[in-house]
């Protein structure tokens, strides 16, 4: 297995496949949530699933986040994803969709490389250190948002030039980071 630097290296694009372990997930309705202990073995058939189908990195998340989802406790998602995290980082590039600080560190202890954070870092304060603490690749996420309910979506319309928007907030991100 290569490593996310070589990867990079390459100068290739590197595809991401995303494997959403939530009831109420937007990319693929809920179908590898479930509550009983076939859940361990559900998300990781779909996690080497996505990588067979050439994925570079396989995103693993445990909170949906898209419009009118809840948010759960850092307990909850860690109870939906570490399991499959461990068992599946050692065949592939893991990255853990988090943007809560607890729930990145035990993924990233447990094998994960990358955190994909939808906050941009803005959500939880520590979610730098550990970042820092683990050296890890990590993804800036845009959003709107300034608190922590990523769930509210902004509308169109509340943008004046939504490429500059982007523009700036991902160049002040990177900049923090």
């Amino acid at each position: 297995m290569k490593k996310l630097e070589q990867l990079l290296d390459e100068g290739q694009p590197l595809i991401m496949g995303v494997c959403n372990l939530t009831p109420d997930s937007f990319s693929d309705g809920g179908e590898n949530f479930s509550t009983d202990s076939s859940s361990l073995s559900k998300g990781c058939r779909k996690v080497q699933q996505l990588f067979s189908d050439g994925s570079d990195i396989v995103d693993i998340g445990g909170e949906a986040s898209g419009p009118g989802s809840v948010a759960v406790e850092d307990s909850e998602e860690l109870a939906r994803i570490i399991s499959v995290v461990e068992e599946t980082a050692p065949t592939g590039l893991i990255s853990v969709d988090t943007y809560k600080s607890e729930v990145a560190r035990k993924c990233l202890e447990s094998g994960a490389s990358i955190v994909n954070d939808i906050s941009a870092l803005r959500f939880d304060s520590k979610m730098v250190d550990v970042v820092s603490e683990h050296s890890c690749f990590i993804v800036l996420m845009f959003s709107k948002e300034k608190d922590k309910h990523p769930q509210v979506s902004a509308s169109p319309g509340e943008y004046e030039n939504i490429v500059l928007e982007v523009s700036n907030f991902l160049e002040e991100r990177v900049n923090f980071a």
